[in-house]
């Protein structure tokens, strides 16, 4: 660094050059960059530069943090550790209650367990007991019912005596009706009984034979129309189906025309005035006009 002249270093005042001088000394050594500003604080004693690395660290430190924690953090942290758990007053509390090496298949514990066990007056066939099965050696549960096996069946004894007769029992039940029995001769005849009510009216008799015709009656009047036949197939028969117009006038659904006064036709009303049909026909269809042709059907 350059040196700098000063009035008491002097000892009297400065030059207008050694005050221009000292100017330029300190633009020339001037700090300028943030790196060159960063390694003075560094360099400076009891000094060190806060980094961003510092400022996130202190950042995540709570406030008025001390270095000791809480019990409750300490557990929390416990808990929260990886293959850890906290070892907690109930756990403790049970391990207490454990016996030293405690083992369940030992023969004590079992008995003990066993003759602790209320005593029972209510035992069933169906209830269940332990069994050893020797053929599987293997424990197992049967029912008492199974588990009480018999053995081969001893010899009878001797007949004891006789004991003195007891009461006798109740009346049983009355047996079902037995079969019926054969039939037994025919009594006397009885008197005669009085007229019964007349019976219902017998079944019609057979027709008897045709008498001789009668003389001929009156004509009667004209019945009802019977049901259409089957329709003829041969032009200008009876039951036959044509195709007309008529002379003159329309003929309404159902009415009647002479064939004499109707002209074959087809649908575009074009028709010839020779031959004409012959019998009388009926309208099939609707004719408002002599002009118009529609289907007839020949009924005599």
């Amino acid at each position: 660094m350059a040196t700098i002249v000063t009035r008491s270093g002097k000892g009297s005042a400065l030059t207008h050059d050694e005050v221009d001088a000292n100017f330029n000394n300190l633009n020339t050594d001037k700090i300028e960059t943030n790196a060159e500003v960063r390694a003075a604080v560094e360099a400076a004693t009891n000094s060190n530069v806060f980094t961003d690395a510092d400022h996130t660290k202190l950042n995540e430190i709570e406030a008025s943090a001390t270095a000791d924690q809480t019990d409750a953090e300490i557990r929390a942290a416990v808990e929260a550790a990886t293959n850890s758990n906290v070892f907690t007053d109930a756990d403790h509390t049970k391990l207490n209650a454990i016996e030293a090496s405690a083992d369940v298949t030992d023969t004590a514990n079992v008995g003990s367990a066993l003759t602790s066990f209320a005593t029972g007056t209510d035992a069933a066939s169906s209830d269940f007991i332990p069994v050893y099965d020797v053929s599987a050696g293997a424990w197992e549960k049967q029912t008492i019912a199974n588990a009480a096996l018999q053995g081969p069946q001893g010899p009878q004894g001797a007949t004891g005596a006789a004991g003195s007769d007891g009461s006798n029992g109740s009346n049983g039940s009355n047996g079902s009706n037995g079969s019926q029995g054969p039939q037994g001769p025919q009594g006397p005849q009885g008197p005669t009984g009085s007229t019964g009510p007349q019976g219902s009216t017998g079944s019609q008799g057979s027709t008897g034979s045709t008498g001789p015709q009668g003389p001929r009656g009156y004509t009667g009047s004209t019945g009802s129309t019977g049901a259409a036949g089957t329709p003829s197939t041969s032009i200008n028969t009876v039951g036959s189906y044509g195709f007309f117009r008529t002379a003159s006038g329309g003929t309404d659904p159902g009415g009647t025309r002479a064939g004499s006064g109707m002209y074959w036709s087809d649908s575009e009303d074009n028709f010839d005035s020779s031959p004409t049909p012959s019998g009388t026909w009926r309208c099939m269809g609707h004719q408002n006009r002599n002009a118009a042709s529609t289907s007839f059907v020949r009924i005599s």
